[in-house]
């Protein structure tokens, strides 16, 4: 039986894609405080990480404004990627880093299309991501549970170090402006 063996070079394959739109009465000063008051019921305790704020993503490399249209793209990553690799990939897809503030938008309104058991990272540039454990940068995500819980989600950070972190049981989002 000939076995399906992935390829170092082999980039990450595109599974969903969707249109979102920032909401009218977008904030991006205040766009994490908000969802979290509007959003924390449908959290379990540690599932919204209190990493999450405004203030620690204040250094977003991208600004959102209301009515702007993106294309979201979502890839499971197929082969093992440093964060830097993940960047490069989503920059030469023409991708926006949106950090955070990206992930909260896909979560109020993409949410029912994200792959399940998949941590869907939305990465912005390093600088512009916050501290986290010591001397490496957070890297938010969102997972969207499967098993007896498929409703359930989670919304926090994983490290940005590491390499060959990101493996198969993540996925990238990738935002792409619609003119």
């Amino acid at each position: 039986m000939a076995s399906t063996r992935i390829q170092p070079h082999q980039s990450p394959t595109l599974t969903v894609r969707f249109h979102l739109t920032v909401p009218r009465g977008y904030n991006h000063d205040t766009r994490l405080a908000e969802f979290r008051k509007k959003y924390r019921r449908h959290f379990k305790h540690d599932d919204l990480c209190a990493l999450i704020t405004d203030k620690k993503f204040s250094r977003a490399s991208m600004r959102l404004a209301q009515g702007r249209k993106f294309l979201v793209d979502v890839f499971h990553i197929v082969r093992p990627m440093t964060s830097s690799e993940c960047i490069a990939f989503l920059k030469k897809q023409d991708g926006i880093l949106l950090g955070a503030h990206g992930a909260s938008l896909v979560w109020e309104f993409g949410k029912g299309v994200l792959p399940y058991g998949k941590h869907c990272l939305s990465f912005d540039e390093k600088h512009a991501l916050p501290e986290f454990a010591g001397n490496d940068r957070a890297v938010p995500f969102l997972r969207r549970r499967g098993g007896e819980n498929p409703s359930e989600f989670k919304f926090s950070c994983a490290h940005f170090a590491g390499s060959g972190y990101w493996d198969a049981r993540h996925a990238l989002l990738c935002f792409r402006d619609v003119r």
